[in-house]
């Protein structure tokens, strides 16, 4: 889901300028109806399918950073990356039991797949994808 980069692109920016919190904007939204007695809510946005309830990719992007990141501190490690559609971040993370963890965030900036390889230091020991068919 391009909403859901915009996302995760957004959130490395933000962590970049060391803001800490950003609004995601609704959780559920439909198209204005004449009984409904507001405005539109534009569904494009909103982080749960408005027919049907189910999650949209931006709610599972959301749930995959809380679950990364949270409210622990976190230190920007330099990243370098050589592809122009794809853009990566690296964090070190302090988790709750006082170890440090090493997370990459990477953000497909095309609307189709890329393949992702070649040399990585440190261990990285899972991973995780958001790709908007959930």
């Amino acid at each position: 889901s391009a909403s859901a980069a915009y996302w995760a692109y957004l959130y490395s920016h933000l962590a970049m300028l060391q803001i800490d919190v950003a609004g995601m904007s609704q959780l559920v939204g439909g198209p204005n109806t004449p009984t409904a007695g507001h405005g539109p809510n534009f569904p494009s946005v909103t982080m749960l399918d408005w027919k049907t309830g189910k999650p949209t990719a931006r709610w599972f992007l959301l749930k995959m950073l809380v679950r990364a990141f949270g409210n622990r501190i976190k230190r920007l490690v330099r990243t370098k990356l050589d592809a122009a559609h794809l853009h990566a971040q690296a964090f070190e993370v302090s988790e709750n039991d006082g170890s440090k963890a090493r997370k990459l965030l990477l953000v497909n900036k095309r609307q189709e797949a890329s393949k992702v390889g070649g040399p990585v230091s440190g261990r990285w020991l899972c991973m995780e994808s958001i790709d908007g068919v959930h």
